[in-house]
């Protein structure tokens, strides 16, 4: 992730073209005085950034309370901050629990790293910060709060490590609550919000309207897919026109001939792009992996066990709030042959400030 440019490179800045040699003294000394005041706030606007304040939580819930909270969390402006403000109550009346939180201060254009603790968890390839780790690439534009930001969130799942990853971008207003991202695998649902704080930011209550909300999903039939029933895994993620984003869960196993993009889980790249017509086009590769039990044998000899592979890779058309899917192809492990499922992997998006 790259931060945006706070402030002009100094190649690019409007300096007076050179005077030619023996012309008047008095004129290069003028030049370099009307110069150095604009270095001089270059340098401290530099040294001086703007702090912002960040704070990170994870919700899990019912995936029924989840979908009720992402309008609002779309929506932005007083309507999100009623939501988010509703979670304690719900925390305490036990339809919702806070899974983990986190705080972080880092200034403007300055990009930080945060973990929700020091515990780690032992992948078959590396090791994951147990919990929450964030890391983040904010930046002040015109009131708004400009966030690259990559989030994993990592457990133990009935004996294996569960890891759930986003890789985006948004911008929101100063001291209002944002949607990060949703993961929802069978009936487990986990809603990642964050707010950030700076001193000038917009507390207006109105969102920026260019942010995207994608959700990528699969079902197991057309039918449910049309009807949002039964949804199998889901992410839910901010994105800006034009730039590229990514969401996963990953359910680990331990096994060396299971290579990393074959794990089971489920796992969505997109790259959209908002068209003046209010059209979206959208490049998505979307996954969907599970262990359909038992073992097989691999060319090698190796017995391993088996995997069901959906995948989905299609340019998509979309008007906001309408679905659009495609049935998924499906494969074991190590096909090379793939043949037609009823799976669909289907999409959909919304404009923030809209419900």
């Amino acid at each position: 992730m790259r931060s945006p440019h706070l402030v002009p490179e100094l190649s690019s800045f409007p300096f007076p073209p050179t005077r030619p040699a023996g012309s008047d003294p008095r004129g290069r000394l003028f030049t370099v005085m009307r110069i150095l005041p604009l270095l001089a706030c270059l340098l401290l606007s530099t040294s001086f950034a703007q702090d912002i304040e960040f704070q990170f939580h994870i919700h899990q819930m019912e995936p029924a309370i989840g979908q009720a909270l992402e309008g609002r969390l779309i929506a932005g402006g007083d309507a999100a901050a009623e939501a988010v403000a509703k979670l304690p109550d719900f925390v305490r009346q036990g339809r919702v629990e806070e899974a983990v939180s986190l705080s972080l201060t880092t200034p403007a254009g300055e990009r930080a790293i945060g973990k929700s603790g020091e515990g780690t968890v032992m992948l078959p390839s590396r090791d994951a910060v147990k919990g929450l780790e964030i890391e983040i690439d904010p930046a002040l534009q015109n009131g708004f709060i400009n966030l690259n930001f990559y989030a994993s969130f990592t457990t133990i799942v009935k004996g294996d490590p569960r890891e759930r990853v986003v890789t985006s971008q948004t911008r929101g207003q100063s001291g209002q609550p944002m949607l990060l991202c949703r993961w929802q695998f069978d009936a487990a649902s986990l809603l990642l919000t964050g707010t950030a704080t700076a001193a000038g930011g917009d507390t207006s209550s109105k969102a920026p309207n260019d942010v995207l909300f994608v959700e990528s999903a699969y079902y197991d039939s057309a039918s449910a897919a049309k009807f949002n029933r039964d949804r199998l895994a889901s992410t839910l993620i901010p994105c800006l026109s034009g730039q590229s984003c990514r969401s996963e869960i990953v359910g680990w196993i331990e096994d060396e001939n299971i290579i990393e993009d074959e794990q089971p889980g489920f796992r969505s790249y997109l790259t959209p792009a908002l068209y003046e017509d209010g059209t979206l086009k959208l490049r998505a590769t979307c996954g969907y992996i599970i262990e359909s039990g038992g073992r097989t044998r691999l060319d090698n000899g190796d017995r391993v066990r088996r995997l069901k592979i959906r995948d989905v890779s299609e340019m998509l058309e979309l008007k906001e709030g309408e679905l659009a899917g495609r049935r998924a192809d499906l494969s074991g492990l190590e096909d090379v042959e793939t043949e037609d499922d009823t799976h669909v992997a289907a999409f959909r998006f919304s404009r923030a400030g809209s419900e």
